[in-house]
């Protein structure tokens, strides 16, 4: 038995490791004691990661059921962009019970990531960016680079000794450069495009779009290097601004998610339910001015239903084409 079960417990990391798109659908729709159970069995970096690939409304509601050990664990082990963006999503008095949980340095990062204005560059960055002196060869930045965790590093962003924002240079150019060749004869873009923590979320997705950006840098008012935004990072707000606006154009709220509680929904959609209820009132209260001639002409009330539904296909439409546009 105990060998079916360690048999059972390595077929279910090789898959999660191995396919973890399907893993995350697959546990989106699991019962929240479930996942609760399954980071329990798994190392800290794994649930970190497993944790970061669902919704943020089924993550936080996960987050709030384990331990405090394992919370401060996986905290620690995900992107400071993740993670605050996980404590945000709770009431301020869990919020501060997470954050006091935590090493004092991380909370005062995260602290600080969650200070920035919602929708905003500061709250897209990952802080922990690498960046490399200018000064350095190609030698010893290849030697560095081999230390860097993140595998997103096709672009290195390169600074002086101040950490002032000096440029961007491609590894490939990097790599077939002569070792003893200074980083800072590499920079043909000495001013790359690059946004401050408080530009809007809607200003760095045209940016992306319209310079067709790999990473783009954030700087502080002393253009010094705060962290960068990677192109993964805007595909996944690009979907969530999107997803969002389609839930505003029908009058859902923008942080409702399919499992929120029932009664959260219903305070939130009520109000747009009540204007609706309003206007189909007095588009009611149209028809019966024609009351005489409907019942002299029993053919028009068959009309009715047809107007409504040919109407309601047309406003179909013209919006599914509106959000084509969009996107």
């Amino acid at each position: 038995m105990a060998d079916l079960r360690a048999l059972t417990h390595a077929l279910t990391n090789s898959y999660i490791d191995a396919f973890p798109q399907e893993t995350t659908e697959v546990l989106e729709s699991a019962p929240v004691d479930e996942l609760v159970e399954l980071l329990q069995t798994q190392t800290v970096e794994r649930g970190a990661r497993i944790l970061g690939r669902l919704s943020t409304a089924l993550a936080t509601t996960v987050l709030q059921q384990l331990v405090p050990d394992l919370t401060r664990q996986i905290l620690g082990s995900m992107e400071p962009m993740q993670a605050a963006l996980l404590l945000s999503s709770l009431d301020p008095e869990n919020r501060e019970k997470q954050l006091d949980n935590l090493d004092q340095g991380l909370a005062r990062e995260l602290r600080d990531l969650m200070s920035y204005p919602e929708a905003s560059a500061g709250r897209l960055m990952q802080p922990r960016a690498p960046s490399i002196p200018a000064r350095l060869s190609v030698k010893q930045t290849i030697k560095r680079f081999r230390r860097f965790k993140s595998r997103e590093t096709a672009v290195l962003v390169i600074t002086d000794d101040s950490g002032k924002l000096l440029g961007l240079v491609d590894l490939v150019d990097v790599v077939q450069a002569d070792p003893n060749t200074r980083l800072e004869s590499l920079l043909h873009i000495t001013t790359p495009v690059r946004v401050t923590a408080t530009t809007s979320r809607e200003e760095v997705i045209d940016l992306f779009t319209r310079y067709r950006l790999r990473l783009l840098p954030v700087v502080d008012i002393d253009d010094r290097l705060l962290g960068v935004i990677r192109q993964s990072t805007v595909i996944k707000a690009t979907q969530e601004e999107a997803a969002t606006n389609l839930q505003a154009m029908v009058g859902v709220s923008r942080d409702e998610r399919a499992l929120s509680s029932p009664l959260s929904a219903m305070r939130k959609r009520l109000p747009w339910l009540n204007i609706n209820l309003l206007t189909a009132f007095l588009a009611a209260a149209v028809v019966g001015l024609f009351e005489n001639t409907i019942a002299q002409f029993t053919a028009l009330a068959v009309l009715l239903p047809v107007v409504a539904g040919q109407s309601g296909n047309t406003g179909a439409q013209a919006l599914a084409v509106i959000m084509r546009g969009l996107a």
